[in-house]
């Protein structure tokens, strides 16, 4: 007679189903006084939790790119890394410079927009300004 099974496969928690021609159990019995403990499912060993990735500039960033903004006054620095940050979010060179970015590397809003126009003097980005709206700012690698 034939039967279905459903036989648990370990450490797995999915069931898989047999098709089964004829059962032994005699064929699992222990023999020889072997210890039973030996075939006890064993649990696996607890795993760390996966921790909270910290963020990152990706790049490559152009080093003279990055020499131009520095030589620059003020804020400029720290907003042309904003501006890579968002760019690598995105994975575009093209971003939109709001408030949260510039306030998260201590830059404040009017200092943020006077080192977005030094930015675009030193031409190392383009900016497209709407009212109401934050910038566009294209970054230009050289």
């Amino acid at each position: 007679m034939r039967q279905l099974w459903r036989i648990r496969a370990l450490p797995s928690p999915t069931y898989r189903w047999y098709k089964v021609e004829s059962l032994d159990i005699e064929q699992f019995r222990l023999s020889n006084g072997a210890d039973d403990t030996a075939l006890l499912p064993t649990r696996d060993p607890v795993r760390p939790q996966r921790q909270k990735r910290d963020w990152f500039v990706s790049g490559p960033i152009p080093w003279t790119w990055l020499r131009g903004a520095g030589a620059l006054p003020g804020q400029a620095l720290a907003i042309g890394m904003c501006l890579w940050f968002r760019s690598g979010l995105e994975k575009s060179r093209t971003v939109r410079l709001g408030r949260k970015w510039p306030a998260e590397m201590g830059v404040q809003r009017d200092a943020a927009r006077r080192a977005l126009r030094q930015l675009e003097d030193a031409g190392l980005v383009t900016v497209e300004r709407k009212r109401g709206i934050a910038p566009l700012v294209t970054i230009i690698k050289d």
